[in-house]
């Protein structure tokens, strides 16, 4: 069908996405379920599907990095991570 086509190839990115997320050893289940509801909320809102795809890639590396909950993180843990990442 012609609406199925996308130059970018976005129909299925959304999917392999979330299944590198579930595939992801260094993610917490917590966290996989969090960046799952966040980004289908997203969704819900009307972004795109290139926007929902970056989101699931850096909230992975951002959870492999912090290794905690999301829920759990302090605002010190946080500024910790973000001066790890800019001293890269």
């Amino acid at each position: 069908m012609v609406e199925d086509f996308s130059i970018y190839g976005l129909k299925n990115s959304v999917e392999r996405a979330y299944s590198k997320l579930e595939k992801d050893a260094l993610v917490s289940s917590e966290n996989k379920q969090l960046i799952l509801n966040f980004t289908n909320t997203w969704l819900a809102k009307g972004y795109t599907k290139s926007r929902i795809v970056k989101l699931v890639f850096w909230l992975r590396k951002l959870a492999a990095c912090l290794n905690k909950s999301f829920e759990s993180a302090s605002k010190e843990d946080l500024i910790a991570l973000v001066g790890e990442i800019e001293r890269r």
